[in-house]
């Protein structure tokens, strides 16, 4: 990271990444951001850092109920998704799921609102930590590796409203989707429809091994959807090492038709670059699958007493915490004290968003009849 200016030149190095029926010479160059974008990027990381730390008080407190799983060590992924949703795509994820509520749209109020159970919160306090939700975001999953197929269908509801919304010579908008979707003779042209939103499908290494996801990859593939399966590799599932349970750790390579990139978390303007291209391949040419490699800083939820992980291991990628190198990419043209007023103004947004998510009213009973359908 150079600086120069009002910008910030950024080298990709493609050589660090790992490819699967990609060329690496696609990702082989330097960009510049803004100093304002590199700070708003640790902003956004640093915000979700701080709310994940008050949810654990809240836990410890016995005021979240149930399981809360966070995504202290993970931020950065987040934050780098931020900036490359668009407006109209969808994202889905796992149990694990409170950062990408929140850069998707979700308050802070709404998100801990429903954590503590308040009717304030974005599922009105009838979903708690693992079933968080919002216009894109399709949530907050508590069963493993049951988003995807979800996910799929996402993806799909996206390529077939492109279809329905153009028009077919005599026949109508919505049959015209229909029978190009299932004719072999217009497949060509289904699987090469442009498109214009994509869908972000999470899951976790402890999910890899599901026989839905090589279902949903088989399915993504026939119909070219544009989906991006993102598998974020933090190790460990729920007490189980990743070589303890995957006889294949190379999940960018899951499968013999889609591609896939592997890269390392700790360089969130990598990881920005990666998903860029990402979604521009599932817009053109159909699924693709982003694993990133990265560390979970906490257990695999509250109740986890994290006594299985070597403390010597968590220390060792504590040092790494991709929080810590955004911040010194700031520090290359800011000054420690500008960093100190920034988190200092962020820490009073997050507290009064949580003061307010305490002060909500708690659920009435009769909400329970809300949003049922009957036939």
């Amino acid at each position: 990271m150079k600086a120069e200016n009002s910008l910030i030149k950024i080298n990709i190095d493609a050589s660090k990444f790992s490819f699967h029926m990609l060329d690496s010479k696609d990702l082989n160059f330097s960009l510049e951001y803004s100093k304002d974008e590199v700070i708003d990027i640790y902003g956004i990381a640093y915000t979700i850092r701080l709310f994940e730390l008050e949810c654990e008080k809240f836990f410890n407190n016995k005021q979240i109920r149930g399981f809360c799983h966070l995504v202290i060590g993970q931020e950065n992924i987040y934050a780098a998704l931020k900036k490359v949703m668009h407006t109209d795509d969808y994202s889905i994820s796992s149990y694990r799921c409170h950062g990408l509520a929140y850069i998707t749209g979700s308050t802070i109020s709404e998100i801990v609102g429903e954590m503590l159970g308040k009717a304030g919160g974005n599922s009105k306090g009838m979903g708690g930590s693992m079933h968080l939700y919002n216009k894109n975001f399709f949530g907050g999953h508590g069963i493993v590796g049951a988003q995807i197929p979800l996910g799929l269908g996402l993806a799909f509801s996206q390529k077939y409203k492109e279809i329905a919304n153009t028009s077919f010579p005599s026949e109508s908008n919505e049959k015209a989707a229909h029978e190009h979707s299932k004719s072999n003779a217009n497949q060509s042209i289904y699987n090469n429809f442009p498109l214009k939103n994509v869908t972000f499908c999470f899951y976790g290494d402890g999910a890899s091994n599901q026989g839905q996801i090589y279902e949903s990859f088989n399915m993504a593939h026939l119909w070219k959807l544009p989906v991006v399966f993102i598998c974020e590799n933090n190790k460990y599932g729920m007490w189980t090492a990743v070589d303890k349970a995957s006889a294949d750790n190379n999940f960018y390579k899951r499968s013999n038709y889609i591609p896939g990139i592997r890269i390392d978390h700790s360089n969130t303007f990598e990881i920005i670059e990666v998903l860029k291209f990402a979604r521009d391949y599932a817009l053109k040419s159909g699924p693709i699958i982003v694993e990133i490699d990265c560390y979970r800083l906490c257990g695999h939820s509250l109740r986890d007493k994290n006594e299985l992980r070597n403390i010597n291991e968590v220390e060792e990628e504590k040092a790494k915490d991709p929080l810590i190198l955004l911040r010194k990419n700031i520090m290359e043209f800011k000054p420690e004290e500008y960093i100190l007023k920034i988190e200092e103004q962020l820490k009073n947004i997050v507290f009064n968003e949580i003061k307010n998510a305490e002060n909500m009213c708690k659920p009435n009973p009769e909400m329970l009849y809300e949003n049922i359908l009957s036939k």
